[in-house]
């Protein structure tokens, strides 16, 4: 394709698609390294937002790891995998931020909904002092769905505290970091099967992350962000090629997890997996 007819670059895009006599590598590090800098000031400010929690330094210490990790995978996957990341952990700060404006708490509509009671049930699993996962049912109800998030949770105040305790926003940065990679496995999905122009690839993951539902589900403390990460994972898993060994481990992973987030969800896929 010529530069003129290049859509890309007719967008000033033209670091997304590498001309035909550049270095690709090159091209692609140096795309990296403008939208990992572009991704720079909302990292500062998310940290700002942070240190206005009930426990900054866990919630700071869980935002720079898995920044460096949406750093590294944005060198060796999705380019935008950081700046998606830090763009919705800014908007999760935010809503948070306004919730305790407008209605004195940080859970939905102030007073809280599914988000409130996994935080309650992830506190008194923590009190047990213990990792053993069979021990979430000595705290919860006979009848609940979700045994795995509330475990999930438990990990999280046992990883809080040697930085001071745990911080309501933990969740929260989690949901936004695996949001990030929903969109980067879009993207390496459409870049191998798809015979769409890169600049709609990029469009796509890109957009899906933004789009206000996922956004606004994943910021707060509900388990449907990893529920669509895990879903996705077993979708993509499945669809790779390769042999059936490396290909079926993530997927086996996956569903184990389902099983504790949503035994309903992890039927289903066990029931979707022969057609992968």
């Amino acid at each position: 394709m010529s530069p003129l007819r290049n859509p890309a670059r007719s967008l000033g895009l033209g670091v997304l698609v590498p001309s035909a006599g550049g270095s690709l590598a090159a091209s692609q590090r140096r795309s990296s390294l403008l939208l990992n800098a572009a991704a720079m000031p909302l990292l500062a400010l998310n940290l700002l937002f942070a240190f206005q929690g009930n426990n900054p330094a866990s919630a700071c210490v869980l935002l720079i790891v898995l920044t460096m990790i949406a750093i590294a995978q944005s060198f060796a996957g999705w380019r935008f995998t950081n700046l998606t990341f830090q763009m919705c952990a800014f908007y999760s700060f935010a809503l948070k931020s306004w919730y305790e404006f407008k209605y004195g708490g940080p859970y939905y509509g102030g007073f809280g909904s599914d988000d409130k009671m996994f935080d309650q049930f992830g506190v008194q699993f923590y009190n047990l002092d213990t990792f053993s996962f069979l021990s979430v049912w000595d705290i919860l109800p006979e009848a609940h769905n979700s045994p795995g998030y509330v475990y999930l949770i438990g990990m999280l105040h046992h990883f809080a505290e040697p930085f001071g305790g745990y911080d309501l926003m933990l969740p929260r940065i989690l949901n936004m970091f695996l949001l990030a990679n929903i969109g980067t496995l879009v993207f390496k999905y459409l870049r191998a099967r798809s015979e769409v122009a890169p600049l709609t690839e990029y469009a796509i993951a890109f957009g899906l992350c933004l789009f206000p539902t996922m956004l606004y589900q994943s910021a707060h403390v509900y388990r449907d962000t990893i529920i669509s990460y895990l879903t996705l994972l077993v979708f993509y898993s499945g669809c790779r090629r390769g042999n059936i060994p490396f290909r079926s481990v993530p997927i086996v992973v996956a569903i184990s997890i389902m099983w504790g987030l949503r035994k309903l969800f992890a039927a289903l896929l066990i029931g979707l997996t022969p057609i992968l």
